[in-house]
């Protein structure tokens, strides 16, 4: 069984108006965040924040989700955080690059767009510096690929 307090669900919001929407649909019983992206913060710059924000709050279980995802079975992510945790697994979520035609980003990430992060064991190696420094050499591998 989940305890719903250890849960929070992240939304980086650039349209309130399509948010004040779809907030009806997100599950239930866990606490929601909203961090305003209208003039920017999103994407990287949002992860930064959410860590130096939420680090300290004792959340086990991160759900980011994008102001245009609507849960059509709001009970259904508590059947994934389940399985994640059975699993041991740290992420769940469709790759940011290589498996959605659009999405050519960094294929060994998830898009932020939704995913559920098992926030608990990131912060424990979750270091900015070396995010930074990774997301840099990523994006000139890609650039190179894409060049060639």
């Amino acid at each position: 069984m989940i305890d719903k307090n250890s849960i929070v669900l992240l939304t980086t919001v650039s349209n309130f108006d399509l948010y004040n929407k779809t907030k009806y649909s997100h599950p239930k019983g866990i606490k929601k965040v909203v961090i305003d992206g209208q003039d920017g913060m999103y994407g990287i710059e949002s992860l930064y924040y959410l860590f130096k924000k939420l680090r300290n709050r004792n959340i086990k279980w991160l759900i980011l989700a994008d102001e245009d995802v609507i849960f059509l079975d709001n009970l259904a992510i508590f059947d994934i955080i389940e399985k994640l945790q059975d699993t041991g697994a740290i992420a769940a979520g469709v790759r940011d690059g290589g498996t959605i035609p659009n999405r050519i980003h960094n294929p060994y990430v998830p898009n932020m767009f939704f995913c559920v992060l098992n926030f608990e064991k990131i912060v424990q190696v979750y270091n900015k510096k070396k995010l930074k420094k990774m997301n840099l050499l990523v994006r000139m591998s890609l650039l190179k690929i894409y060049q060639d």
